[in-house]
């Protein structure tokens, strides 16, 4: 089984789009832990219409670490709530790869699932840095992170001190603790929204930024208010 860990927070209007893709999926041993941060909307009510289970959030690493201590599979899949398991096969195809490889944790190929010329090209170059960089640095990007449970309980989970970077930071102890790392190749989209929003050279400065500290090692706490997470307001 692969229990598939989503935190939220005010995503009615977007969760139900990847629940459903989710629902589509040819594979069919998985389950569903939606991780809510107390959310003012019906992200809650919505997920337990698609047979979720809830269980009490936070900021994006807490929310995973909650929802991945009350996971039944034997893989858990962390999923951010605005991306899109674009084809059936996603699950099916990817979990083969993962057993069959041997793997600790991975990651998968993806795409924008819109937007300007400019973030389908970031994007594209985000996916294949990730992917070229796969056997020196492994980059795990938190909308998309396979791990087996047992590996990611050894491992510590995610840092819940941090504001950003918390998922890199994962990927950096996972391979550090002998892990071994892969990326999948059936892609799923993600989405562009915060692109959009902030803009798109905005965001992939503010992701260098954030590269360039953790190069230096360097953690963005939770209180460090030059770094937001923004969890609502995107559409």
């Amino acid at each position: 089984m692969v229990s598939i860990v989503i935190p939220t927070y005010n995503e009615e209007k977007i969760l139900p789009r990847l629940l459903a893709s989710i629902q589509k999926q040819i594979y069919k041993d998985w389950e569903v832990i939606v991780a809510d941060n107390n959310s003012t909307d019906r992200t809650a009510e919505i997920a337990r219409e698609f047979g979720a289970r809830i269980v009490k959030g936070g900021l994006p690493g807490p929310g995973r670490n909650a929802g991945a201590k009350v996971a039944k599979g034997e893989i858990v899949l962390f999923l951010d709530a605005d991306v899109q398991l674009d084809s059936i096969h996603f699950l099916e195809y990817n979990i083969r790869d993962f057993q069959k490889k041997k793997l600790d944790f991975a990651v998968a190929r993806f795409s924008a699932d819109s937007g300007s010329w400019l973030e389908q090209f970031l994007f594209s170059v985000q996916d294949r840095f990730v992917y070229h960089t796969r056997k020196k640095k492994p980059l795990t990007i938190g909308f998309c992170i396979f791990a087996r449970t047992e590996f990611f309980h050894q491992v510590g989970g995610f840092e819940e001190d941090l504001k950003i970077s918390e998922d890199v930071r994962f990927g950096d102890r996972a391979f550090a603790e002998g892990g071994n790392f892969g990326v999948l190749a059936e892609p799923l989209l993600a989405s562009a929204r915060r692109y959009r929003k902030e803009g798109a050279l905005k965001m992939a400065f503010r992701n260098l930024v954030s590269g360039f500290h953790d190069l230096r090692g360097k953690k963005i706490k939770a209180d460090d208010d030059n770094f937001k997470y923004d969890w609502d307001g995107y559409e």
